[in-house]
């Protein structure tokens, strides 16, 4: 439910009310870690979270939710990491955004260049 109440607020550029929504999440996922390992964030919910803090002007936020999910073994794929690296590049968090950049390619994730396109 939380997810796509997260995508609609995403989809009507509602950022203050998505990253509530974030907020709300990562407290549950907190107190649900107590009593099982699983998180409520999967690749999918995990990118549009990404992209809410990207354009809500919170790239360190997007940052720390993305070492977050991984530290919780949600893996995150080419999406995920592209709406990261745009997050950075909004927030002028360059070496960030090349950081994952790099990263990509170390973990194997290929797609489109839409990784690419904040740097040009």
């Amino acid at each position: 439910v939380c997810s796509a109440q997260l995508t609609a607020c995403v989809n009507a550029a509602a950022w203050p009310s998505a990253l509530q929504v974030v907020d709300l999440l990562r407290r549950l996922d907190a107190q649900e870690q107590r009593s099982k390992p699983a998180s409520s964030f999967d690749a999918a919910a995990l990118s549009v979270a990404l992209d809410a803090y990207g354009r809500g002007s919170q790239p360190v936020m997007a940052l720390s939710l993305l070492r977050t999910m991984v530290r919780e073994s949600v893996e995150p794929d080419l999406m995920c990491c592209n709406t990261a690296i745009s997050a950075c590049a909004k927030g002028n968090l360059w070496s960030e955004a090349l950081a994952l950049l790099m990263a990509e390619a170390q973990l194997g994730l290929r797609g489109t260049r839409a990784g690419l396109d904040v740097f040009s």
